[in-house]
């Protein structure tokens, strides 16, 4: 009988050949640059599979000859360029029609790019695969999303004239390129499709042909500069967020005989004339009383926009529209709206029927008649400061207060329920500027809440049981070891967990509850790690000593409501006399 090895000898020089032809994707290499080959066409790609391959200033010339045979110049590979750090600049020729899925990935010192056609740019895919999910993987294909700078011919691309031989600008073609000041779009362009302009932070003029009938998702997204716009009567199609997070914009206008989309009575927004929606807004804008309806990005990252007025006649308003609107300070719902309400001057939007607050700003006071706060009701609301969270509040929607940096410190009230898809809440996340935590006594369960929270120094929980918490929380391709998802691992080493002392035990062997340095009884005001008489008295002290209800966090604040007062010292003492 023949050795087993003998039959798996194929098998393995198989993997072997794969394995490098893994390592070593070229066909040849000629000056520094590498090629695959595909008939009588080239592609540039890398050398190996560490990447790393080109540094300096890397000029692809239109052919290139090998063995005495030429090829076109066409493509650049996947990956190409791939955290190739040392790159400079590069010099794509007009032969390239396709760059592959993040070619330029972690080319942070990337800082031009050089062309010699701008007809030959436009017509350029920058490639992904579909099943592939990460919104970013088109943009490291775009060498644009890091050097921020075309240049034709050795002039940079200020003033953007579209030539009139294009019919559809490609997604993400201009993206991040922060030198274009102003653009033209001719006659012959039928369709701007999505993350056309993305980014171009300095582009302030934009003068698109009455030929256009698409604008594509978020074409003009992040143009910060842009003053104004003008939607020619020939579009019929304005997707999601084209003109979302440009704050410079004061003025949006619809021209007359659009048959589907309207800026009525000067409104400066756009109103999908048919379903009377408005799904674009910007700083100046006055919601008309015809509105029925605001659509969910209408006034996403407007930053600029100070105050709001829902008339009566909106009925229908699908999540935030002002998520990231960082300056609002005023949103008023008319009193006769029958579906909405501001009550007690709260400054947010709440869906009456359910007690629900939908969307809330930099000066929002939430009712105590208040049951729920939905999904990113306060969502990159940067100038929040703080926020009372009553104790009518039973649950809080996914992302609620994420990423509003200007809050130092968090208390999930008592009320608050763990919801059903706790692992995916994260309603703090991003809130970079958090230093104390309260962790109400009904929550059960710990997802991302406070992920990305990395200066927390202080955790009270008041649960007797300690939260299960998430395993781990994964980023992609981030090289990073698995972590626990519920603190930045920072925190569990700087900061000190304030429990109810009988679970002190139980939390210094749960799992990553554990994993904190310093953990204390509430009501340790002497720092002992034990209860006492002492504690009392340090917490009777700092009572008369403060000025009326001042905020205080961890070991004196007993009942966890972030003030120090006699309530406190009621319940430490009760506390003592239950051991």
């Amino acid at each position: 009988m023949k050795n087993p090895l003998f039959f798996k000898l194929p098998i393995l020089l198989l993997a072997l050949l794969a394995s490098m032809q893994n390592a070593y994707a070229y066909d040849f290499e000629v000056n520094g640059i590498y090629y695959t080959v595909n008939r009588t066409m080239a592609t540039v790609t890398y050398k190996t599979t560490d990447y790393n391959t080109y540094s300096g200033d890397v000029v692809i010339p239109e052919s290139v000859n090998h063995n005495g045979a030429t090829y076109a110049v066409t493509a650049i590979d996947a990956e190409a360029f791939r955290s190739s750090t040392g790159l400079t600049s590069v010099s794509i020729p007009s032969t390239v029609t396709e760059i592959g899925m993040m070619a330029f990935y972690e080319c942070d010192h990337l800082s031009r790019v050089d062309i010699s056609s701008i007809e030959a740019w436009c017509k350029i895919s920058f490639n992904y695969p579909e099943c592939y999910s990460d919104d970013y993987s088109p943009l490291f294909s775009n060498p644009l999303y890091y050097a921020r700078h075309l240049f034709l011919n050795g002039v940079e691309v200020t003033d953007l004239i579209i030539p009139n031989t294009i019919v559809t600008l490609n997604n993400y073609v201009f993206c991040n390129c922060e030198g274009l000041s102003s653009v033209t779009i001719p006659q012959s362009v039928r369709i701007i499709n999505g993350n056309a302009f993305m980014d171009c932070k300095r582009l302030a003029n934009v003068d698109i042909a009455p030929s256009v009938t698409v604008i594509g998702s978020q074409a003009f997204y992040g143009c910060t500069d842009l003053s104004s716009i003008t939607v020619p009567r020939s579009v019929n199609i304005i997707e999601s967020e084209a003109f979302n997070c440009c704050p410079g914009l004061t003025e949006i206008i619809v021209e007359n005989g659009n048959a589907y989309y309207d800026s009525r009575a000067n409104c400066n927004a756009i109103i999908k004339t048919a379903t009377n929606m408005l799904i674009a807004g910007c700083q100046n804008t006055a919601i008309p009383n015809t509105v029925t309806a605001i659509s969910g990005d209408a006034f996403k990252g407007c930053n600029t926009l100070k105050s709001i007025d829902i008339p009566h006649s909106v009925i229908s308003i699908t999540g935030n529209p002002f998520e990231d609107c960082s300056s609002l300070e005023s949103i008023t719902v008319a009193e006769n709206n029958p579906v909405y309400d501001s009550r007690d001057n709260c400054n947010a939007i709440i869906e009456t029927a359910a007690d629900k607050l939908i969307a809330g700003c930099k000066n929002t006071i939430i009712p105590h008649s208040v049951v729920s706060i939905g999904d990113r009701a306060f969502y990159s609301c940067q100038e929040l400061k703080s926020i009372d969270i009553p104790n009518s509040v039973i649950s809080i929607g996914k992302f609620a207060f994420a990423e509003c940096t200007g809050l130092t410190h968090a208390i999930i009230p008592n009320s608050v329920e763990t919801p059903v898809q706790y692992s995916g809440t994260g309603w703090f996340m991003g809130c970079t500027n958090l230093s104390h935590v309260t962790i109400g006594s009904s929550i059960t369960q710990m997802g991302i809440i406070f992920h990305r929270c990395p200066n927390i120094t202080s955790v009270t929980c008041l649960a007797t049981t300690p939260p299960i918490t998430e395993d781990t929380w994964t980023v992609w391709d981030s090289g990073l070891p698995e972590q626990p998802s519920n603190f930045d691992l920072e925190v569990y080493g700087q900061a000190t967990l304030f429990v109810p002392v009988t679970s002190l035990e139980d939390y210094k062997t749960a799992k990553y509850w554990k994993q904190f340095s310093l953990i204390r009884p509430i009501g340790d005001t002497d720092g002992n790690g034990l209860l006492g008489i002492a504690d009392v008295t340090e917490l009777v002290d700092l009572l008369l000593t403060s000025q009326g209800n001042e905020i205080h966090f961890g070991a004196s604040d007993v009942n966890g409501d972030g003030l120090v007062n006699i309530i406190d010292v009621t319940e430490l003492i009760d506390t003592l006399l239950a051991q």
